[in-house]
């Protein structure tokens, strides 16, 4: 017997939607690839977080993605004060020193809370995976001089919650979107996807 496959919800950054709209969608001739990403949004396989939303809108980047405003968007979620001193002790730079206060707005921005959505719904659902998009990369020198951030970053966090991330030409990969520019083959013509 196989196990069965389990279904994918994308909570997509704010990082890797700039990404899409100042990168991707230029090589987006003929608007497959963005017509693609609506109906992930639509049909609820992409999923836009209230904060990420808010910060699109301040970047400048929401006529690109105006049919954000009708998705469907998960609500900012205070955390209870258990999770909010696992968040101090396993997610902060040790070498920096936050105030409660300084913490709690930290928990309140798009990074704490789609990472904390991902991990709260892969708890509750064993038959989806919630699975964060974003282009930041893993903090990789760690004999660096150079001040480290006071939260570590969005991939590591990931992986010590359990949370699996990707960026976003990794997720449009495993939906199996093809495109010439990320594969680098002349065959391809565009945007293409087996969907």
């Amino acid at each position: 017997m196989t196990a069965s496959k389990k279904t994918k919800k994308f909570v997509i950054d704010t990082s890797s939607l700039l990404v899409l709209v100042r990168h991707l969608l230029k090589f987006d001739r003929d608007g497959k690839l963005l017509k693609i990403i609506k109906e992930m949004f639509s049909q609820g396989t992409a999923v836009l977080h209230e904060v990420v939303h808010e910060e699109i809108h301040r970047k400048m980047v929401a006529g690109a993605l105006g049919f954000l405003h009708s998705a469907p968007r998960v609500l900012v979620q205070k955390p209870t004060p258990a999770r909010l001193r696992h968040v101090h002790d396993h997610w902060i730079n040790k070498e920096r020193n936050l105030t409660d206060i300084k913490l709690e707005e930290y928990s309140l921005k798009a990074d704490c809370q789609i990472i904390e959505h991902c991990r709260r719904m892969n708890a509750k659902m064993s038959s989806i995976e919630h699975v964060v998009v974003t282009e930041e990369l893993p903090y990789l020198d760690e004999n660096s001089n150079a001040r480290p951030r006071p939260f570590k970053k969005i991939p590591d966090i990931c992986a010590s919650e359990g949370v699996r991330c990707l960026n976003l030409v990794d997720m449009l990969k495993e939906i199996d979107v093809r495109a010439r520019f990320w594969q680098g083959r002349k065959s391809d013509k565009g945007v293409r996807s087996k969907r």
